[in-house]
């Protein structure tokens, strides 16, 4: 993952059908390279966060349910890799051997949140940045 830019991982048209402004770059808690997009202005506050790593795979990920597919990569709804549970969702994506992508998804509004909710935001957006990543 080191020539991957984690802020080319959604479109800016992609950002917009999410809802969500122009990407921020960072870095993980992990040392890692990171993008996030955000809204904050009004109701719904929400934030997409992407991050790379080739520091662990995704059988070191502690998991919430059954692996799944998000176009050709293996996923799982990775616990505990966020601080509010209920109101936000972390989807990693095993792209190579010891290599994974994390779809985070935020919210930090006043509405009511569920984690299933905030999952299905998440794999809205895993399932744009798996589209980019194919397109490669």
């Amino acid at each position: 993952m080191d020539e991957f830019d984690p802020c080319s991982a959604l479109t800016q048209a992609q950002a917009g059908q999410l809802g969500v402004g122009s990407p921020r770059p960072g870095t993980s808690s992990e040392g890692t390279r990171s993008c996030i997009w955000a809204h904050y202005e009004f109701e719904p506050r929400e934030t997409f966060y992407v991050d790379a790593t080739d520091l662990i795979g995704i059988e070191s990920i502690d998991t919430v349910g059954e692996p799944f597919r998000v176009g050709p990569f293996t996923a799982v709804n990775a616990r505990g890799r966020l601080q509010n549970f209920e109101r936000s969702c972390s989807i990693v994506l095993s792209v190579r051997p010891g290599q994974i992508l994390q779809v985070n998804y935020g919210y930090h509004g006043a509405r009511p949140m569920t984690h299933d909710q905030a999952c299905r935001r998440a794999l809205e957006a895993a399932q744009m940045v798996v589209e980019n990543l194919t397109r490669r």
